[in-house]
C-alpha cells in the first residue's frame, strides 16, 4: 500500500540527503543475470554509492481505500510471469550482497511477500535476516506524516491515535489529515470531526 512505498521513498530521500548514497536506481524487475548490469554500473562509476530500489507495487493513483492492494494481489495471483518476475528479481538483488557501493531496498506488501516465501522456503531463509517489518500504525510515524503534510507545529498525537484505529490506509489518511490541517490553518478540531465522521 501507500504506507510502505511512501516510507521507502522517504528513506531513500534521507539516504541521498545525508550522503549515504549519491544516486538511486529504480528497479522495475530483473530476469536471471540482469544483476550484472548493476554490478557493472558500480564498477564503472568512479566514485559514489547508489541504492537499487525495487517496489513492485508503487501506487499510480488512489481511488478507494484498500482497492489498490486488492488489485495488486489479484494481478500477482493471475500472472505466473508476474510472480516469477518478483521471485527472480529478489534472487538477482540478493546476488548483489557484498558488491561495493551498492545498497538494495525492496518494498513488498505482506501478501506478496507471504506468497513468494511460501512457494520458496530457500528464498525465505535468504531474505529473513534482511527483512524489516514495519508497523504503519505506529502513532509516531503517523504523527510525523501529519506534520510533514500540514506544515504545522505542535503535538498531533491524539490525531495519530485516531488515524491508527482505521482498518487500513493509515498513511493516506494521515496525509489528508495533514493537508486538511494546512487548509484549515492548523485547526485540529476540523480534522478531528472529519476523522470521526469517516469511521
Amino acid at each position: 500500500g501507500v504506507g510502505k512505498s511512501a516510507l521507502a521513498a522517504y528513506a531513500v530521500w534521507l539516504a541521498l540527503r545525508d550522503r549515504f548514497a549519491d544516486a538511486a536506481v529504480r528497479v522495475s524487475g530483473m530476469e536471471r543475470g540482469e544483476s550484472l548490469k548493476l554490478k557493472r554500473l558500480a564498477e564503472n562509476v568512479d566514485r559514489g554509492r547508489f541504492i537499487a530500489v525495487y517496489d513492485p507495487s508503487p501506487l499510480p493513483a488512489y481511488y478507494e481505500p484498500g482497492a489498490y492492494a486488492h488489485e495488486v494481489q489479484k494481478a500477482f495471483e493471475r500472472s505466473s510471469v508476474g510472480s516469477f518476475l518478483v521471485e527472480e528479481t529478489l534472487r538477482e538483488l540478493l546476488s548483489l550482497k557484498g558488491v561495493e557501493r551498492v545498497s538494495v531496498l525492496v518494498v513488498l506488501p505482506d501478501d506478496i511477500y507471504r506468497s513468494v516465501v511460501e512457494r520458496n522456503p530457500e528464498l525465505k531463509s535468504e531474505l529473513g535476516r534482511y527483512t524489516l517489518r514495519v508497523n504503519l500504525r505506529d502513532t509516531r510515524f503517523l504523527e510525523e506524516v501529519v506534520k510533514a503534510y500540514s506544515g504545522c507545529t505542535g503535538s498531533f498525537k491524539e490525531l495519530a491515535e485516531s488515524i491508527a484505529r482505521f482498518e487500513d490506509g493509515y498513511t493516506l489518511v494521515a496525509k489528508y489529515a495533514g493537508l486538511t490541517l494546512r487548509e484549515k490553518e492548523c485547526s485540529v478540531e476540523d480534522v478531528r470531526e472529519t476523522l470521526d465522521e469517516a469511521k
